[in-house]
Formats: C-alpha cells, sequence, structure tokens
C-alpha cells in the first residue's frame, strides 16, 4: 500500500494500518516530483493509495484505488482483526537512489525491523517520554523515529523544521533524530532544556558539531545504510564511545571490513565496510542483477548473506570504526544519497545541452548540490526557460541563472548560510572540456522552495 501523505497525525495512524492489515508500507513524500512518485507506485506494484484525492499523484496513477483519510469515516461493525504476518513477509518498501540514478526499492521484512527495535531499545523515551520526529516521511529514518517510541508505548511529537524545531528542542521530547546538518542549522539549546538523547544519522558528523551537542547529553551516532535497515552500527558517548566515530556494531549485526578481493584487511588500514547479520534486508525489488551484486554471500558467516556497503571505514585500536569516505562517486546531501551520473545524464537529455557536470558547494552547514551545463551553442542562454521545466522534474530544487557565458548553474535549495565559493581546483572535467565551478546566483525575488527532494 502507498501512502502518500505529509507529517501528520494521519501518516502514523496509516502505518500502522497498513500493518494490520499484513500489507507492506511504501511511504511516498508530497515534497517529491509527482514523476518519481509514479514511478515508485509502478515499480512497486502498488494496489491501494492512501492519499489526498485532490493530490497530483492521485491524478498520475491510473487505474490504482486511492483511499482519501478525509473521507473516510468510522463504520459500524466488528473490528478488522489484526492479520499474522510471517516473520520474513515484507514489512516496508523505502526506495533510494541508485547507481544509475533512478531510485529503487528497497524492502525490509518484519524480521528485519523486529530485530532493530529490539538492538536500539536502550535509546526508548522513558516511561510517559516522548520521541521526535522531524524527518521526512519517504526517509527509513522517519520509520525509525516513529516505531521506536511506539513500539514501547511512548507518543511521538511530528514537527516539520520548516516550521522551526521548537516542538522538540524545547525540553519536551525525550530523544530526536536528525541528520547533522538539520543539527547544524539550529542553535544549540542548554542540556537541561532540549532534549535528553540526541541521535545523528544519515551522513558525517563534524567534530565541531558532535562536541556541541554532546555536551551535557547523551550523543549517539548512528550509521547504517537503508539495506541493512536504517541502523547497523552506533557510537553512544553514554557507553564511552568517541561519537565522530561510526563506533560498534549492534547487537545481531556483523561487520566486515574488506579488501576489493574479499579477504579482511589489517587494523588501521582502510577497507569497505560490509555488513552480516538480522538486519540485512531481502534486497532490490525487481532487481535481480543489483542484489546479488551488493547482497554476497557471507563468507565468514553460516550461510547468511552480507551487504556491501561502498564506504570505506578504518578498524581503530579501540574496535571502533572510523568513517572514512566511498568507493564510488555517490555524495549525501542532507542525509540524502545522490549519483552524479544520474543526474548528469538526466541533464544532458535535455535538448540544447551538449554535457553537463554535477559538484558539490561547500558549506558551514552542508555541502550544497550544483549542477553546470555547456549548452550546444551559444544561444544557450534563450533555451533556459525551456530547460527548467525539464530539469525540475528530476530534481526539485531552485534554479539560478548563468554566472557566465560557458555555463548555467542549477542547485538544489541553500542550506541556512551562505555557501562558499569553490575552488577551481574541485571543478570537474566533461567531454567538452572543464567546466569552470563558482556560485551561482539566485535571481532577485526568488526564494528557495519550502521543500525539496534530492535528484
Amino acid at each position: 500500500m502507498g501512502v502518500h501523505l505529509g507529517r501528520s497525525h494521519d501518516l502514523v495512524a496509516a502505518l500502522l494500518a497498513v500493518w494490520k492489515t499484513g500489507a507492506a508500507f511504501v511511504p511516498l513524500d508530497p515534497a517529491h516530483p509527482v514523476d518519481r512518485l509514479a514511478g515508485t507506485v509502478r515499480d512497486a506494484g502498488v494496489t491501494v493509495l492512501v492519499a489526498d484525492a485532490a493530490a497530483s499523484l492521485a491524478q498520475a496513477v491510473d487505474g490504482v484505488p486511492v483511499l482519501d483519510p478525509a473521507a473516510l469515516t468510522a463504520t459500524e461493525g466488528p473490528e478488522v482483526r489484526p492479520e499474522r504476518s510471517l516473520p520474513d513477509a515484507l514489512a516496508y518498501l523505502v526506495y533510494t537512489s541508485g547507481t544509475t540514478g533512478e531510485p529503487k526499492g528497497v524492502g525490509v521484512s518484519y524480521r528485519n525491523l523486529a530485530n532493530l527495535v529490539g538492538a536500539v531499545a536502550l535509546l526508548a523515551p522513558p516511561q510517559d517520554g516522548l520521541g521526535g520526529n522531524v524527518l521526512a516521511p519517504a526517509f527509513d529514518g522517519w520509520i525509525w523515529s516513529t516505531v521506536l517510541p511506539l513500539a514501547h508505548g511512548r507518543g511521538v511529537v511530528l514537527a516539520d523544521p520548516l516550521d522551526g524545531m521548537d516542538a522538540v528542542l524545547d525540553g519536551s521530547v525525550d530523544l530526536v533524530t536528525a541528520t547533522p546538518s538539520l543539527l547544524a542549522g539550529h542553535p544549540t539549546p542548554a542540556p537541561e532544556a532540549g532534549p535528553r538523547t540526541v541521535v545523528v544519522a544519515g551522513e558525517a558528523s563534524a567534530p565541531a558539531l558532535v562536541e556541541r551537542w554532546s555536551r551535557g547529553r547523551r550523543f549517539v551516532n548512528a550509521y547504517g545504510p537503508t539495506e541493512t535497515t536504517i541502523c547497523a552500527t552506533w557510537a553512544d558517548s553514554a557507553a564511552g564511545d568517541d561519537p565522530v566515530t561510526i563506533g560498534r556494531p549492534l547487537p545481531n549485526y556483523r561487520l566486515r571490513v574488506l579488501d576489493r578481493y574479499l579477504r579482511p584487511v589489517p587494523a588501521g588500514t582502510p577497507g569497505e565496510l560490509f555488513i552480516a547479520g538480522e538486519g540485512v534486508a531481502r534486497g532490490y525489488r525487481n532487481l535481480p542483477g543489483q542484489t546479488a551484486s551488493r547482497f554476497l554471500p557471507d563468507p565468514l558467516g553460516d550461510g547468511g548473506r552480507m551487504y556491501r556497503t561502498g564506504d570505506l571505514v578504518r578498524l581503530r585500536p579501540d574496535g571502533t570504526l572510523e568513517f572514512v569516505g566511498r568507493a564510488d562517486q555517490q555524495i549525501k546531501v542532507r542525509g540524502f544519497r545522490v549519483e552524479p551520473a544520474g543526474v548528469e545524464r538526466a541533464a544532458s537529455r535535455v535538448a540544447g545541452v551538449r554535457s553537463a557536470a554535477v559538484f558539490t558547494v561547500p558549506s558551514p552547514v552542508a555541502p550544497a548540490l550544483g549542477l553546470a551545463v555547456v549548452p550546444e551553442d551559444t544561444a544557450g542562454r534563450s533555451r533556459r526557460p525551456r530547460c527548467a521545466p525539464r530539469w525540475r522534474r528530476h530534481c526539485r530544487t531552485s534554479w539560478c541563472p548563468p554566472t557566465s557565458s560557458a555555463w548555467t548553474g542549477f542547485r538544489s535549495p541553500r542550506p541556512a548560510r551562505p555557501t562558499r565559493r569553490p575552488s577551481s581546483s574541485s571543478a570537474r572535467r566533461t567531454p567538452a572540456g572543464t567546466i569552470r565551478a563558482g556560485h551561482p546566483r539566485r535571481p532577485p525575488g526568488n526564494s528557495s522552495p519550502k521543500s525539496g527532494a534530492p535528484c
């Protein structure tokens, strides 16, 4: 069942109702482009869509029944008895970017989810406490932030960061999970006035941010791809861990640091992280080839599988893992995976574009995504009104005018603070030659959209 609702009580109720019927939950973020969402509905095989009947997606998916929560009323009759789902049945399907730039669905079972909830039970809010949820609905961290408190009989406070973070940072909630870039854009509350436990996830944490937010409160750096059920390792300040690292494996997880030939590397030597154990997901929907290439047999296990993360790590002497970087070109923007090659291909398909290059723009808060294009001819400026709508169908962004006659800028919504101009050494090369990196200017009076989705 697809659920296309914003941050609301209806979304939480829909999650529980889907599981009560024994169906699989497919979250669909209303902030994402309609074309992308419609493709997700088709790929997932959604048979029922829970959404506002007037939403664009409801009009774009023919043949799929739409249930509008606003039009539903309580009916008399016996209560619907919950279906008993098998442990390995599909609990939810979360779509993340793929190596081709197209989203791919990661199937997570009830066994995977139950293992996670049990493994992180120590993070649950205390009796009569509350958890805060500030994450995007299609982000698997939203499921974490919702299910963890509810599984222990606690309440959940839903908040949209675009409306401010006071609801979860004023001390009324005990636990909040956020991306480091989201926390970096907000002042740190005093320990006695803010949440008792702060969990960061989705991207690397800068030491300065860790030091600022861990002062006087429990601070957890959680790491885990969607393919390993949200979280696989954590560095918990309450256990004496250094939260700058990604810590140690959760219960029932096993970690392998291997070289390109799948051989263990010595401690202190960078290697690719492979994750095995109860949290390894079922695989990618309708992509058996990619499932086979990323979910490999665990040579050191009991016949199970391990997931190839693509992340490079280093094992420290104390047994914790230090994140080093990526083994491929994938980048993270505000916790979302972005495949540069996919964005470049989408831009290159626009009529009049000779080549394109994606780059990141450094920022004190979080890196922003930039796109530079080279037009086919000198009339490239006149093509901008026609090009921009096609780009927006692939990436919900704000368009920026060119800073030179050679290229136009197109970047994701800028963070709360201004970004620095990237150095010329950060420019990427394309078949058309070198594209100069720069800082695109925003058109006068054109503000960033209130919400956006990664490319």
